[in-house]
């Protein structure tokens, strides 16, 4: 494969997290810049994460449960609110 050499001017503290994360993975600096800016490149196109879309989706979610618990179980509310807290101990080390 033929490469391309260029030259880029990075803050002494970019710099040093370079160094480090290469050193730390086995790599050369060359290495890394590399491979960070294939995976850029391969990621660039793909959908990026939307905060507010999904703070929608969930408090949509949240308001049909709400309504559902209101309606068909509202004795098991705090059964349910237990469930949630453990389900988010156990998969999101809470």
């Amino acid at each position: 494969m033929e490469f391309h050499r260029r030259s880029v001017a990075l803050s002494p503290s970019a710099w040093l997290a370079l160094n480090e994360l290469a050193k730390s993975e086995g790599i050369t600096k060359s290495e890394l810049v590399r491979r960070i800016v294939n995976s850029f490149l391969a990621d660039r196109d793909r959908p990026q994460f939307n905060p507010q879309r999904m703070a929608i989706i969930c408090e949509y979610v949240q308001l049909v449960a709400d309504e559902w618990v209101r309606t068909n179980a509202p004795d098991r509310r705090d059964e349910f609110l237990a469930m949630v807290d453990a389900r988010m101990d156990r998969h999101h080390d809470r």
